[in-house]
């Protein structure tokens, strides 16, 4: 990708970290354009905003208070998470001890102070460029070219990171299998570059098939595929592999010479570690930290690769299949039109609770339940209702039918579960298998899960409890943190169970927080958020959770008041949320300036229950900004206070240059309102003084006329008016040009057209400019 388009779809991320803020201003000044930048004035805050999100470069200072650069710099090269940002030291040092110390750290550069701000710039661009290609040559060495999946290599380390995120968390993990059958026949058949296309639709479907983004999804080697799921457990991998198995069986590429099917199928192995799983409870191990400590992740991949095998040819069997700790699936298009009357009676038979024989088709107990509605075929145990329906089979096909399993794809239907489970309110598996198959910690960043709070009646509370005990929890039993006789919320559900076992069978109107937010719901019929409280799984947090809680309400009731709402009523759907990972980020950067949350719903004063932990002293602090919002049926107050750190990464002007801006301003604009004001004085001045002219030429018993150079005469008065006794129109030039003067002044030109009214009067006299006596009315 070239660099302006690097530039723009994905900025460069740049980390600046010294504990001098004016350095800092100066770094952010200079590298302003060259991506975003973040600021952090020790070494701890940048390791923790490292570990948040990555940057492509660091800035390193490398003496510091508390952790030094050169410290962060090691701590960084052992972290296989950030081993790879790269790492430039700017520090006052200009030995070659420091130098060779950072070198020898890992860092790749060395600037040391004071910087020049045309080489900082260049040597950040070089390694930015470095750190580019650096990645672009990773990800080819990671990518498939073919599938564009991940390669082997790049899931086995993603495996190794994922096994043991699971053993450090005590979370599930599940892996899956895929094997194209028979792909040698297709390469046969249709030739290799129809195989490579074939290899390529099928990495699309998978692809597809999965919907979180921490899902790995990898060529595993020639036609087989590895999907890794973490935080899954084995009824939310069913779910995937069922759906892996739909992609594939809906491309309906043709394959003539499979001895399974005329289109293309797959193989799909499942398998899971799980402290529920019975496989590993079958080893003896009791708990699940036991467990993983004795197992390993090569042996995951082997139990799924078990699960794996190749279809066999019509006719054969395939001895020794383990079905302790995976399940077999197989890909199929519908049937034919012949066998629909045969699948719909196979249909209502099972909607029924009746096999086609008229028995009633009972559970299995030899092989752990997947849930209801689960649509997986295990060749080892008998199958009914429509996961039991074969395509037909061709000759010979009768002798084994157990050697194959294969699943019709059909439309998902509703999950059939017991009664009781319903009326209690215990929700059903395809619940938990779409919980498990959800990435919780990414796409609900702060939820530790989901559950359901059910309403249960005083006097109904010994029935609810003994079904619960039949149904799942044969320890179930109704915890109150104050003992009250009023009507029970009780949690009966939350997943994932591992983080909220505390969490289940607790009566959430024992609480007044919690019971007020239920209520609350109902009378609004809109998800409600409690004030702060210590969740039970997490009671090592005073105060720093929520419940998000949303009515449910029984269906065909009308809803529209509150008292509408309070009887329809049936329970609650839940999830405790974590202040410190819901509002992660808000804290801000250390040193940078105070936040501080506090809930005041209803007049009442919860206490802060967020705090960015900087105390700035009374004499440092800036002006205090306070807003209120309300959210989600709480009000809440939040004060911001801003440091001198934090001010000065503003890149503010300092007061006193802006006071004396302030007054340079301020005394121009006062220039220019005097210079404006002079000069509408002087017009006003011009003005008057042309009138007065005007009044004294126009009240002159003198002729006055006014003239061009060129003679045309442009002013005539009343005195030459009545001395030439020629009306107030002017005379054109051609009359007057020439002849402008009295007779007794000057002497007539021939040019003049006509001679005076009066000339009969005039006697001829000295000309115009002559030595003669000059008339009292001359030409002016």
């Amino acid at each position: 990708m070239p660099e302006h388009e690097r530039t723009a779809m994905h900025p460069y991320q740049l980390l600046l970290v010294d504990d001098d803020p004016g350095m800092i201003q100066l770094m952010g000044r200079t590298l302003a354009g060259l991506g975003r930048l973040r600021f952090a004035t020790s070494g701890q805050q940048a390791l923790r905003q490292m570990r948040e999100l990555p940057p492509d470069l660091v800035l390193l200072d490398g003496e510091m208070p508390g952790l030094t650069g050169f410290q962060v710099c090691e701590q960084m090269k052992v972290d296989p998470d950030l081993a790879g940002i790269p790492v430039i030291f700017v520090t006052g040092h200009s030995d070659n001890v420091h130098e060779l110390r950072g070198l020898e750290l890992g860092a790749v550069d060395f600037i040391a102070k004071p910087i020049s701000e045309p080489l900082l710039v260049a040597r950040v661009k070089t390694q930015l460029r470095i750190k580019r290609l650096t990645d672009e040559l990773r990800d080819v060495a990671r990518t498939d070219a073919l599938t564009e999946l991940a390669n082997r290599r790049s899931f086995d380390e993603r495996l190794e990171r994922e096994w043991r995120r699971a053993q450090r968390d005590a979370t599930p993990i599940s892996l899956l299998l895929v094997d194209v059958d028979h792909f040698k026949r297709y390469n046969d058949h249709y030739g290799h570059p129809a195989g490579d296309g074939c290899l390529h639709a099928v990495a699309q479907a998978l692809r597809t098939a999965t919907l979180r983004p921490a899902d790995c999804v990898a060529r595993y080697g020639g036609e087989e595929f590895a999907l890794l799921l973490p935080n899954t457990a084995r009824s939310g991998a069913a779910s995937v592999a069922q759906r892996v198995i739909q992609q594939v069986a809906s491309l309906s590429l043709p394959h003539e010479s499979s001895a399974t099917a005329p289109w293309v199928t797959v193989s799909v192995g499942v398998a899971s570690f799980d402290a529920d799983s019975t496989s590993w409870t079958e080893a003896g191990l009791g708990s699940r930290h036991a467990a993983m400590s004795q197992r390993t992740r090569s042996e995951l991949v082997k139990a799924a690769d078990r699960r794996c095998t190749p279809p066999s040819p019509r006719g054969a069997r395939r001895p020794g299949r383990s079905t302790s700790t995976t399940s077999r699936r197989r890909s199929a298009p519908a049937r034919s039109a012949p066998r629909r009357s045969f699948c719909r009676r196979r249909a209502r038979n099972d909607a029924s609770g009746r096999t086609p024989h008229g028995g009633h088709a009972r559970p299995d107990r030899r092989r752990p339940a997947l849930g209801c509605g689960d649509d997986v075929a295990d060749p080892s145990q008998p199958q009914r209702g429509p996961a039991a329906l074969r395509r037909p089979r061709a000759a010979g096909d009768h002798r084994d039918r157990a050697a194959r399993a294969h699943v019709r794809p059909r439309p998902a239907r509703p999950a059939r579960c017991g009664g009781r489970r319903r009326r209690h309110g215990h929700p059903p598996r395809p619940v938990r298998a779409y919980v498990a198959s959800r990435d919780i910690d990414r796409e609900f960043p702060g939820a530790r899960g989901f559950g359901v709070i059910w309403r249960v009646p005083a006097e109904s509370e010994a029935a609810f409890v003994d079904a619960a005990r039949r149904d799942e929890w044969p320890s179930f039993a109704v915890k109150q943190l104050t003992p009250h006789g009023g009507e029970r919320k009780v949690i009966t559900f939350i997943e994932p169970i591992e983080r909220n076992r505390q969490a289940v069978g607790l009566d959430v109107a024992s609480e007044a927080r919690r019971n007020e937010a239920a209520e609350t719901s109902v009378r609004t019929g809109q998800a409600t958020l409690t004030a702060p409280i210590t969740l039970v799984q997490a009671s090592g947090q005073k105060q720093r959770a929520f419940l998000l809680m949303l009515p449910i309400f029984r269906r065909g009731l009308p809803l529209e008041t509150a008292t509408e709402r309070q009887a329809a009523v049936i329970g609650w759907s839940y999830a405790p949320l974590l202040i410190d990972e819901v509002l992660t980020g808000l804290d801000g950067q250390a040193g940078h300036y105070e936040l501080a949350l506090r809930d005041t719903a209803g007049g009442e004063d919860g206490g802060s229950f967020l705090a960015s932990g900087l105390q700035l002293p009374s004499a440092a602090r800036h002006p205090r900004s306070t807003l209120t919002f309300d959210i989600h049926g709480r009000t809440w107050e939040a004060a911001l206070t801003a440091s001198p750190i934090f001010m000065a990464s503003l890149q503010q002007a300092s007061p006193l240059s802006v006071g004396v801006g302030a007054l340079g301003l301020s005394l121009l604009l006062a220039s220019l309102a005097f210079l404006l004001a002079q000069g509408a004085a002087r017009s006003q001045r011009e003005r008057l003084e042309k009138a007065r002219r005007a009044a004294i030429v126009e009240g002159s018993e003198d002729a006055i006329i006014g003239a061009t150079l060129q003679g045309v005469v442009t002013e005539w008065n009343g005195g030459a008016e009545r001395l030439f006794g020629y009306p107030r129109p002017r005379p054109s030039a051609a009359q007057w040009s020439a002849c402008c003067c009295h007779p007794n002044g000057c002497t007539r030109t021939p040019s003049c057209s006509r001679p005076s009214p009066a000339a009969s009067a005039w006697r001829p006299s000295t000309p115009c400019g002559g030595t003669g006596t000059a008339t009292p009315s001359r030409c002016r």
